[in-house]
């Protein structure tokens, strides 16, 4: 939270969402949607939102607060406001975009990704590093890993049995 409040930009957004979860389509998706404006100046935004399945766009929104297009935010402060978001479509990427009026630009977007079940690879998001793709080694490695340990531990309980069994 402390970089997005670095911004050198016309302004942030962020959220309380985890970078993925488990969603069904068409069901409200809760969250706490934050805009910083890091100017000395008053500035006016709006929220788009997108759902992407790799690059294509499969919907895009805008987003009203308090009923209107645009919402402005004091130079210098957060605006938290509570947010409901419902995305037909599941195994995609949902993207929160901020244009800001002046510029009439996105200035900053944050994304999450929305799956059929907790368990299956999340989809590529935008912009957020450290995405490693599944492969076949993980995947190996993933099921040896719990052998490897309990052959780990026999190898230390061994002496432990011996040592008493001969006493």
């Amino acid at each position: 939270m402390l970089k997005a409040l670095q911004s050198t930009n016309y302004g942030t957004v962020f959220w309380d969402l985890p970078s993925g979860q488990a969603y069904v389509g068409g069901v409200q998706l809760f969250c706490k949607v934050f805009v910083y404006n890091p100017t000395s100046v008053d500035r006016n935004y709006m929220l788009q939102g997108k759902a992407t399945r790799g690059e294509a766009t499969l919907s895009q929104v805008s987003i009203t607060v308090n009923n209107q297009s645009w919402f402005t935010v004091p130079a210098g402060d957060i605006l938290a406001m509570p947010g409901v978001f419902t995305v037909d479509y599941t195994d995609v990427a949902f993207i929160l975009e901020l244009v800001e009026e002046e510029t009439g630009e996105v200035v900053d977007s944050i994304s999450t990704a929305l799956t059929s079940s907790g368990t299956e690879q999340y989809p590529v998001l935008p912009g957020l590093p450290g995405q490693i793709p599944s492969t076949p080694t993980t995947d190996v490695m993933n099921l040896m890993l719990p052998i490897i340990m309990l052959m780990m531990l026999g190898t230390m309980m061994v002496p432990m049995f011996k040592k008493r069994s001969s006493t």
